[in-house]
């Protein structure tokens, strides 16, 4: 099954303090640019501000239009060398059972990952999502153990079980291998498209004309490499899983208000039995 996604730029235009009148333009003579639209508009084009597109996106974040979410850094860019290294020092952490450490160092590689100022190399973001993985099912929350083997294969198809580490968790991460190749496809559109050769995904250079690809859904990093590299964390979703999860959600929500009315009434009731004990007492 494939639906639609895109990734769209969001485009915030402020009117600027001087009342000028934004122009956006493609090409590299504004002052051309000014004089057309002032001619066809019949407004003094010294009123006129040309930008490019990239100019107003530059600094806008991202918005995901289709099921799923983004992700986006909020701290300073980071580097691969800080990535390794606190994929190297969760690896020492899970191989010497320190687990708290381990969790520390991976709580921190995420937080670089999202933040990566380069193109990731596939083999580290794999890895930080394996080692994930073996925590998360040593802590008995299998299904999130599921999801981090997901991301792990993501990043590196063909992934096999490192020896090094006690298969308690090796039936999951190769059942989690097994779905992932039926797993749904989404289209996804990046708009503005990016250069040719721009566009990398989970450490990967993908081809996409007119900034279109297809992904599985799940967690991937998507990045447009260029003089400055912008990464986003984008999860994708069928719009069939997405309505399921919007469902069970009220469900859950409306189970709540039940309860929550279930107990006010109980401790309504409790009150007025005790405001009638009191009463009879002081009969």
């Amino acid at each position: 099954m494939r639906t639609i996604a895109g990734i769209f730029i969001a485009i915030g235009l402020s009117q600027p303090a001087d009342a000028s009148t934004t122009v956006i333009y493609s090409g590299d003579n504004p002052a051309m640019a000014a004089a057309r639209v002032a001619a066809t508009t019949k407004m003094d084009a010294t009123t006129l501000k040309p930008v490019t597109l990239p100019d107003v996106t530059e600094f806008q974040p991202p918005v995901l239009y289709g099921a799923g979410a983004t992700q986006t850094c909020d701290g300073p860019p980071s580097t691969m060398k800080a990535l390794r290294g606190a994929v190297e020092r969760a690896e020492s952490g899970v191989a010497y059972m320190e687990y708290e450490a381990a969790s520390a160092n991976l709580r921190l590689g995420l937080t670089v990952l999202n933040c990566l100022g380069e193109p990731i190399h596939p083999e580290t973001g794999s890895r930080l999502f394996f080692l994930s993985g073996i925590l998360l099912h040593a802590s008995g929350d299998t299904e999130a153990a599921e999801e981090a083997y997901k991301k792990a294969h993501l990043y590196m198809p063909g992934l096999i079980w490192d020896d090094y580490f006690p298969p308690d968790s090796k039936d999951l991460f190769d059942a989690t291998a097994e779905k992932l190749e039926t797993t749904a496809q989404v289209t996804l559109s990046i708009v503005p498209p990016p250069p040719e050769g721009a566009l990398w995904v989970n450490g990967t250079s993908v081809a996409a004309p007119a900034g279109t690809f297809n992904l599985k859904t799940g967690q991937h990093l998507v990045q447009v490499v260029g003089a400055k590299t912008t990464t986003i964390a984008v999860t994708l979703q069928t719009q069939e899983a997405s309505a399921e999860e919007e469902a069970s959600a009220e469900e859950e929500a409306s189970a709540e208000e039940e309860a929550s009315a279930e107990e006010e009434a109980s401790a309504e009731e409790e009150a007025s039995a005790e405001e009638e004990a009191s009463a009879e007492e002081e009969d």
